[in-house]
């Protein structure tokens, strides 16, 4: 009986053994935070802030409002020469109006009408000069005449053509040109007046608020800082001495005053010392040197994690 009994406590033993954190040497550290600043480019008063200090929000809520009426103008303004620009556009590549074109159609088929009299007259008056009756003055004249009436129908023809043809093809090219830039400014007002909302870009903690509704807030100033869980680590120092035996990703414990440890990876070790002896080393001088290493933790690991917070690291396993 008691042979079954030592050896049912030495299995317990061996097996609460394996299951305590790994043994080595605790170096004292504290928890950092990493805090997002949420600004808005353009200026504005203040006109909500529906977060407070303290407050847990989750990805894409509110988190301040700037009054967005000087941008709404400016939407509006953009909107009016979008669609002034397009309007010339299709204007010139439809030509002239139907109306005009008949106009000029009515002037064309009056200068044929013409010509064909004038013509008439021509011959006749050629008969009439090959027999002495008219002097070479009138002849001369309907062949003036007919001239200028076939070079007015040709050039009514030319007019004709080009105001079906519609504008330029330097200035439709102009006018497109004018159409994208109308198009450009109109996003970037859009895009202007939507920043004047900010929202939360993930799940975080409100760490802090620094204006109040109704306040002036400048172009680019933080409104809202706030911690997400995955930027809260544990900073510690370690002697070089120890450098060997850490890698990134080995888990280490951490303990905090009145809370259960919990359980983090190195994610950085810093390949810079924090001091630097003079230039001839000494065994004395070496034991000074000390290497910035960090822990992370899992998104609700460190939730329960405060920046400041004195904690003590223990060894690191893999």
């Amino acid at each position: 009986m008691n042979i079954t009994r030592t050896a049912v406590l030495s299995l317990a033993g061996l097996f609460l053994a394996g299951c305590r954190p790994p043994q080595g040497p605790a170096y004292e550290g504290y928890v950092v935070g990493e805090y997002v600043l949420v600004a808005s480019p353009a200026a504005g008063r203040l006109l909500r802030l529906p977060v407070e200090r303290g407050a847990h929000v989750e990805a894409g809520a509110e988190l301040f409002s700037l009054d967005p009426r000087p941008e709404q103008d400016e939407l509006t303004a953009a909107s009016f020469t979008l669609a002034e620009a397009v309007a010339t556009q299709e204007d010139l590549t439809k030509g002239q109006r139907p109306t005009e074109i008949d106009t000029l159609e009515h002037e064309q088929k009056a200068a044929f009408a013409a010509q064909t009299y004038t013509d008439i007259q021509l011959k006749r008056s050629k008969e009439l000069y090959r027999t002495k009756v008219v002097a070479e003055e009138n002849l001369n004249l309907y062949q003036s005449a007919d001239i200028a009436l076939m070079e007015i129908a040709a050039a009514l023809d030319s007019s004709i053509q080009t105001a079906r043809l519609g504008g330029r093809e330097d200035q439709i090219s102009a006018a497109r040109a004018r159409a994208d830039n109308a198009r450009a400014q109109l996003a970037q007002a859009q895009w202007t007046l939507d920043q004047k909302v900010q929202r939360a870009p993930g799940k975080a903690l409100v760490f802090d608020t620094l204006f109040r509704p109704g306040e002036w807030v400048p172009a680019g100033q933080a409104v809202v800082s706030l911690l997400p869980p995955e930027r809260i680590r544990v900073r510690y120092f370690v002697p070089e001495t120890a450098l060997a035996s850490l890698k990134t990703g080995d888990a280490v414990t951490v303990t905090r005053d009145g809370a259960p440890p919990v359980t983090g990876r190195i994610s950085f070790i810093s390949p810079k010392a924090e001091y630097s002896p003079p230039v001839i080393f000494s065994r004395e001088s070496r034991e000074k040197l000390v290497f910035m290493v960090e822990v992370s933790f899992a998104p609700e690991t460190a939730a329960g994690l405060h920046p400041g917070q004195p904690v003590q690291v223990g060894g690191a396993s893999r």
